[in-house]
């Protein structure tokens, strides 16, 4: 399991064949440098690309001060680190929490005196990423480093193949199946929604 930046990183080189680093934070190596570039851009692209469970956090939102010009009635300030919205909830249960807007970093709603934000967030301890988004971003770090330290385009391909059609579609499929699976519901709820049972009580 991967308890660090530097770990991902070098799950990466190992990819491609590039020496290891020691540190992705401190170290000066043209490893170190190019994947410290590359990292902080690919993370937020793959967190983008999917409700990922590890990285959903909750959040009430506070109203800013100047109404936005606009047909909005009301503008929020969005946390620093959100980066996919997933849901909007209104604290008056008549308001729509899901009629919203984003400019920039402000949320925009109607009719909402509270506003509570469901969003995938990019400052989760890399101790509690999945282990298959951690392979995933492996994978896509490789496609973007391969290039700069190896010069094989082609390699950089074959890491971006791999990531795109095997990858990336795993992790999202077994993340996704986690969402509605048995284990989170109850034994009236899995009776409920039984086929067989449903199939005998049937008007």
């Amino acid at each position: 399991m991967a308890t660090s930046f530097t770990d991902i990183a070098n799950l990466a080189l190992s990819e491609i064949g590039a020496k290891l680093i020691a540190s992705l934070e401190t170290e000066s190596s043209e490893e170190a440098r190019v994947c410290r570039l590359r990292f902080p851009q690919a993370r937020d692209a793959l967190l983008r690309q999917h409700g990922w469970n590890f990285a959903v956090v909750r959040a009430d939102l506070s109203k800013v001060a100047e109404a936005p010009v606009s047909d909005w009635d009301a503008a929020w300030q969005m946390p620093g680190d959100c980066v996919r919205v997933l849901r909007v909830a209104a604290g008056d249960p008549d308001v729509r929490g899901g009629d919203f807007s984003i400019e920039g970093r402000r949320l925009l709603t109607r009719g909402a005196d509270a506003v509570s934000l469901v969003y995938v967030s990019n400052a989760v301890a890399v101790g509690l990423w999945d282990a298959l988004f951690v392979e995933a971003l492996s994978y896509l770090l490789a496609s973007k480093v391969a290039g700069p330290l190896t010069q094989s385009p082609s390699l950089a391909t074959d890491m971006l193949n791999k990531y795109k059609q095997l990858a990336l579609p795993e992790a999202k499929t077994v993340d996704a199946r986690e969402v509605l699976s048995g284990e989170n519901f109850g034994f009236r709820q899995l009776t409920a929604n039984s086929p067989l049972r449903n199939s005998r009580f049937r008007c």
